[in-house]
């Protein structure tokens, strides 16, 4: 494998241990992640455009082990460790030591002379004293996390290994709108549904149902029952797809976050839109001509936007949704888009034409069905979500902290724990139905303050 992997400059190989890992600067660090990529982008199926000095400390240390695992260069897996030990990862510095160990005496046994290993015995001693400083049984609960995190990023990172190196499905497309000739009398966004004229790309996952169920089932532990329906609905499993998706629950649990992180996972293009408060059907249907702004409905333009015959549509706040019989109904609306022989022919006020809308899928959400006609429930599948439970609070801590991490562009450690009075609060509340996500995300803004950095010595 070693003799596959280009060698690059020597220099930019051998960064790692010619410099003392976390202190490395800037620019030392966008030369490893460039060596990286060069070296084992490919072969580790990295996304050419992502920045590596950008990833978290336990990605970096899983990618580290799948590349030794491989057998990829030792000088790939102490550059992935340099780099997690830039984001202060006790576990990268120990592995650090050792793999810096084992290529001094390799240049050793190699006959390399003294002076071309100075440098690199420095970097040694650097590390074993950066270590000593590490009191490890008084750190040893903020170890304990790091190795748990570590398990589980290295397990995703199977995952994933698996879905990058599974067969791609081959494309295909379908044209939506077969009778659209003219878009003239549109205004402004006629430019952008162009694409409706031609054939649309027909989206397939590379992802296998069960795979997406257990990481949404992970990042949502409350919906670990039903994680599996949700997958491959959004997967496109069999013919799961044809009749919608109602999820009901009461307010905050997750409902559309669930639907919009799967479609995250596998890639597949959504759009969504609120129907509460709506005072008519035409964001669903489109502006008919005669309208001072005729303009499409919204499946046409989120399918014209991605250049996709089938995204996936989301409709929040169904038992809200307004409108009246002279303006136009949204639940009157919404009926011929869930019936699944309708829907390859479903016309289009503002295009003044007949939509092939068989692919796409469409999920709803709602705190409740009462208010719903049952001639529109009765079209759906309905999928019932429970409250997170006290047993379920910390996960969700956990999973909140790292997304407000992502969201701010920062490790997740420099967002603090909550202390356990807080969080015993919090699984009291989940224990009465009161606890939510929504709740879990101000609770972790408002009391998760950013840490100050710590040196590695």
């Amino acid at each position: 494998m070693q003799d596959d992997i280009p060698l690059g400059e020597p220099l930019d190989n051998r960064l790692w241990i010619a410099n003392f890992p976390g202190f490395l600067n800037w620019i030392q660090q966008q030369r490893i992640a460039r060596f990286l990529q060069d070296a084992a982008g490919s072969i580790l199926a990295i996304n050419p455009n992502t920045d590596l000095t950008k990833l978290q400390k336990h990605e970096l240390l899983a990618l580290a082990i799948r590349s030794h695992r491989m057998d990829i260069s030792r000088d790939v897996v102490g550059s992935f460790l340099a780099l997690a030990v830039e984001k202060r990862s006790l576990i990268a510095l120990a592995m650090l030591s050792q793999v810096a160990g084992q290529a001094i005496r390799q240049d050793e046994a190699l006959g390399k002379l003294y002076t071309e290993r100075k440098a690199a015995l420095g970097t040694l001693r650097f590390l074993h004293r950066a270590l000593d400083g590490f009191l490890f049984l008084d750190e040893f609960d903020k170890y304990r996390d790091e190795v748990a995190e570590l398990a589980e990023a290295v397990r995703n990172d199977e995952i994933w290994a698996q879905i990058s190196a599974s067969e791609s499905v081959r494309a295909s497309y379908r044209v939506i709108a077969p009778g659209l000739k003219s878009l003239l009398h549109l205004e402004a966004s006629a430019k952008d549904l162009e694409a409706l004229k031609g054939p649309l790309f027909l989206w397939r996952s590379k992802i296998t149902s069960s795979i997406l169920a257990e990481v949404l089932a992970g990042e949502f532990p409350h919906f670990a029952s039903v994680a599996g329906d949700i997958a491959r609905f959004v997967v496109g499993d069999t013919n799961e797809f044809d009749r919608p998706i109602l999820l009901v629950g009461i307010p905050g649990i997750g409902k559309d976050s669930i639907l919009r992180r799967a479609a995250q996972l596998v890639g597949r293009p959504i759009g969504e839109y609120d129907l509460a408060g709506g005072s008519d059907s035409r964001i669903l249907k489109g502006t008919a001509r005669g309208w001072s702004s005729a303009s499409p409905s919204h499946p046409a333009m989120i399918c014209a936007r991605y250049r996709c015959a089938n995204p996936l549509l989301v409709y929040s706040e169904l038992d809200r949704a307004g409108g009246s019989r002279r303006n136009g109904n949204a639940h009157e609306a919404l009926l011929g888009l869930c019936e699944p022989t309708t829907r390859r022919n479903w016309f289009d006020d503002g295009l003044a034409v007949g939509l092939d809308l068989s692919a796409v899928a469409i999920a709803f959400t709602s705190n409740g069905i009462s208010a719903t006609p049952d001639a529109l429930v009765n079209r759906l599948r309905i999928i019932r979500l429970k409250a997170p439970r006290p047993e379920h609070v910390r996960n969700i801590l956990l999973q909140t902290r790292r997304r407000i991490a992502e969201e701010r562009g920062i490790d997740i450690d420099d967002i603090a724990e909550l202390g356990p009075q807080v969080i015993r609060k919090l699984e009291t509340a989940a224990r009465h139905g009161r606890f939510h996500l929504r709740l879990a995300d101000r609770v972790v803004r408002a009391l998760g303050h950013l840490q100050p950095p710590k040196p590695m010595h």
